[in-house]
Parts: C-alpha cells; structure tokens; sequence
C-alpha cells in the first residue's frame, strides 16, 4: 500500500496526525487517525509547498488508526534532501499539517 499501514477496526474520534522526529539518516514515521469513512489524502511537501510524495489518497478510506514509513524518496524514487517538510494529512472536512526536520 505505497509505505502505508493500516490498521481496520481500531476507530479514532477524530483526525490526528503526529510525525516522530528522526535521527541522521533514519526514515521519518508518521501515524494518522481518521474519525470518519471518506476520502483522505496524506502528503508531503517541501519548505516551497511543492508536493514531494503521495502517500495515501484513498477515494474510500475507513476510519481507524495507520502509519506510513518515509524513506525521504519523492515519487520519483530519488532522495529529498535535508531541511524542513509538511505532512498533510487532509479529509472533505478537516486537514492536518505537521512539520518535520529532515537533518543531514
């Protein structure tokens, strides 16, 4: 599923985002929670706004708990370099951002 676990049946009351801070080289980890059934869509973006990589774009996505392991690729497969990323984490009802430092 493109870097991304899922967990059915673990329900969330709503919307939650957390990126885990990452040492020198490591990939970043992020969990997400959805509230609801629907479409969601999880990215990342670089310092500009510019969409780095697609993670999650589910037209029917359940509620419940996942996580997604960034190994700092875009989506063409080639690696991001150090600096300051967004992860949003975005739904029809509500969006999420959480900033992540990406160190060298």
């Amino acid at each position: 599923m493109n870097g991304v676990a899922e967990e059915v049946g673990v329900v969330a009351s709503r919307l939650t985002l957390n990126v885990m801070p990452v040492q020198t080289g490591e990939n970043n980890l992020a969990r997400f929670s959805l509230g609801q059934a629907g479409r969601a869509t999880l990215r990342v973006h670089d310092a500009t706004g510019r969409v780095v990589r697609t993670f999650y774009a589910n037209p029917a996505a359940r509620p419940g708990v996942g996580q997604l392991d960034w190994d700092r690729c875009d989506q063409t497969g080639k690696q991001v370099g150090a600096g300051i990323y967004f992860f949003r984490l975005e739904t029809p009802s509500a969006a999420i951002v959480r900033k992540a430092l990406l160190p060298r």
